[in-house]
This record gives C-alpha cells, sequence and structure tokens, in this order.
C-alpha cells in the first residue's frame, strides 16, 4: 500500500510504503538503523509502521501521486537550505529546456546545473538569475546532448558531480560553460 504523509489535494508529502515483507532485512537493527520508519498518522490504535521512502509526492484531486523529487537532495548552501529540484524545475521552466539536473560539490563550495535542450547556456543562465535567488544560481551551467541516467532510468547526479569536479573536463557537448 502506498501513501504520502500529506492528506490534502495539492499538498507536497513524503511517499511512504507498507507491506508484509518489506522491512525484512531491518529486523534486529537498532533503532537509529531504523529511522526511516514512523507510525501510520492515520492509525493510532496499534503498531502500524510505514517506511519513509525520502521521495516527495502530490496528490492529485483523483488520488493520484505526482512525483516531485528526493528528500535526500536538500543541500545547505551559503547559510540556506536549498532542495536541488527547486533549480530543476526553474530551469525546466525555460523555454527550450527539456530536462535539467543541478548538484552541489559541498567540498568547492559550488552549484552546477546540466541541461539537455536547444537554447544556448547563457540564455539559460541569465534566465535563472531572473527568476532564482541569488544563492540558488548555478556558478556553472552546461549544454548536454543527453543526460546520464542510473540503471533505474533517473538523472545520474553522481556521474554530473564527478563531470562537476573533473578540473578541465570537458562535460557535454565539449566546452566548459561559465553562467
Amino acid at each position: 500500500m502506498a501513501g504520502t504523509v500529506a492528506s490534502h489535494p495539492g499538498e507536497i508529502g513524503e511517499i511512504c510504503v507498507r507491506g508484509t515483507s518489506l522491512a525484512s532485512g531491518y529486523v534486529g537493527m537498532p533503532p537509529s538503523m531504523v529511522a526511516a520508519f514512523v507510525q501510520n498518522p492515520c492509525n493510532t490504535l496499534f503498531a502500524d509502521p510505514l517506511y519513509r521512502t525520502g521521495d516527495y509526492a502530490i496528490v492529485s484531486e483523483d488520488g493520484e501521486l505526482f512525483f516531485r523529487g528526493r528528500r535526500d537532495n536538500q543541500i545547505k548552501y551559503q547559510g540556506h537550505r536549498i532542495e536541488l529540484e527547486e533549480i530543476d524545475k526553474a530551469a525546466e521552466s525555460v523555454s527550450g529546456v527539456t530536462m535539467c539536473r543541478s548538484v552541489f560539490d559541498a567540498a568547492r563550495e559550488r552549484l552546477y546545473a546540466f541541461y539537455v535542450g536547444d537554447i544556448d547556456r547563457h540564455e539559460l543562465a541569465g534566465a535563472m538569475r531572473e527568476s532564482l535567488p541569488r544563492f540558488m544560481v548555478p556558478s556553472r551551467v552546461t549544454r548536454m546532448s543527453s543526460m546520464p541516467l542510473t540503471k533505474n532510468g533517473k538523472a545520474d547526479r553522481k556521474a554530473l558531480l564527478a563531470m562537476a569536479r573533473a578540473s578541465g573536463h570537458r562535460a557535454g557537448d565539449g566546452q566548459r560553460h561559465e553562467g
């Protein structure tokens, strides 16, 4: 069974799941290891643990869930908490951008955005400066011919971070793009 902490249509919440074989790998683990489990807020009569997936979704009027990002993509940068998906969404709202994924290099204290689309990187960087608070604007915007994907078909942020960290690396179309 799937559910979300959000209980009203249009509200963002974390997707939670439960089932008889879901948590078998957690049996015997110390409480600190099972922090991903919470009591079902809809049931206060008996123990009914839910597993917090780390995925955020919005509930539609029809009860459908629409994915809205991951809990673990939140970063702290320049004293602000930032969801990387907010940067992605701002870039993807610009005409000519098919997909954008941003990454944060904590060691260098820099934000990077990688995108697929036909818009010029300077145009996209300018649009992002207009729509995002200054602390959320990536220091480099790189156009890619395609986005690297994980085996699950999601954008591979680890691969993107490795590209961002590679000194002198030619990402995407072979050029370093400062935005």
